[in-house]
């Protein structure tokens, strides 16, 4: 390894639709990372763009505890000191897996140094148990359409296997980020303790319909599928202009629409230009009637993560 790299790490749109604690989404918005060997000892973070603030104390650092862990976990030997540039432009506090892209840039930086790839399936257990989502996590880490699935092992622990999915390349994503910051608590409080048999049964049945339309771009059927029981009704009413922009783009049947990650962030997915253009204008405008300021994106996915092309999953 030379002693200066760089590499991205996506955003992350997870939890989408029936998919919710599952799957993720890597998409083209990035924390870019730079990393050189210093005279200095110790590794040192110097942040850029959004969230640009430092942790007063390194041991917060989610870049730095990611490294650090990984280092311990996979026996990987790391220079005496390190500095780290990270050039944020992912919105924060929206859902779009800023966390994550913190905690996998840090499991980027490490495996960079690695003799041998650490097993792909357990990096992603050490970023859970750093506090990481797995949906968030594992798109994070591999890029494109991940499934994270949660194996009760025979010592009654939980870990997880990360399945790559197809995705067309001609979705286009419209996102929409409110200014408003929500938190995983938000989310939990609001959804109920169980669910009815029937609700397990559709959910099931609609994210192998997602995992279908989603690899061969399949608009009609994205949009039927992505309707949610799970999770989505009981959060919509949490931000302002969220329900309007959900109900006038689900009334008009425009495309597949719902919440990401935690939100209040709203994904659309389409791949048509002039329902992105329209899908745009209904959700800014939404929000706008509600005094919500809303940043609106119009990217693609991305296919690669923060990991090394060469690990497989």
């Amino acid at each position: 390894m030379s002693k200066a790299f760089e590499f991205k790490v996506p955003a992350t749109c997870a939890h989408l639709g029936p998919g919710f604690g599952v799957l993720g989404l890597a998409v083209d918005l990035a924390l870019s990372i730079q990393v050189e060997e210093s005279g200095t000892g110790g590794f040192e973070v110097c942040r850029d763009g959004e969230m640009s603030h430092t942790p007063s104390d390194p041991r917060h650092d989610a870049i730095l505890r990611a490294l650090n862990a990984a280092s311990e976990r996979f026996s990987i030997k790391l220079p005496d000191a390190l500095k780290i540039t990270a050039t944020n432009h992912i919105p924060p506090f929206t859902g779009l897996g800023t966390n994550a892209a913190a905690f996998a840039a840090g499991f980027g930086i490490a495996s960079r140094y690695a003799s041998s790839v650490p097993p792909a399936d357990e990096i992603l257990d050490v970023m859970v148990e750093l506090g990481g989502t797995a949906a968030h996590g594992g798109a994070a880490l591999y890029g494109g359409l991940v499934a994270c699935c949660p194996v009760q092992t025979a010592q009654e622990q939980v870990s997880h296997r990360v399945f790559r999915y197809a995705l067309s390349e001609d979705w286009h994503f419209v996102i929409a980020c409110p200014k408003h910051h929500m938190g995983t608590s938000d989310v939990v409080r609001v959804l109920p303790a169980t669910l009815p048999h029937g609700v397990i049964r559709r959910t099931t049945g609609r994210l192998l319909g997602l995992l279908h339309a989603l690899a061969v771009g399949d608009d009609t059927l994205l949009r039927n599928c992505l309707v949610d029981e799970v999770h989505v009704p009981f959060r919509r009413s949490l931000v302002p202009g969220v329900d309007q922009a959900l109900a006038r783009i689900e009334t008009d049947e425009l495309a597949g629409v719902t919440i990401s990650g935690a939100g209040p962030a709203l994904v659309m997915l389409t791949t048509d230009e002039a329902t992105a253009a329209k899908g745009a204008a209904i959700m800014e405008g939404a929000f706008a009637e509600e005094g919500m300021d809303v940043e609106i994106l119009r990217i693609v996915g991305c296919p690669s993560g923060a990991l090394p092309d060469l690990i497989e999953v």
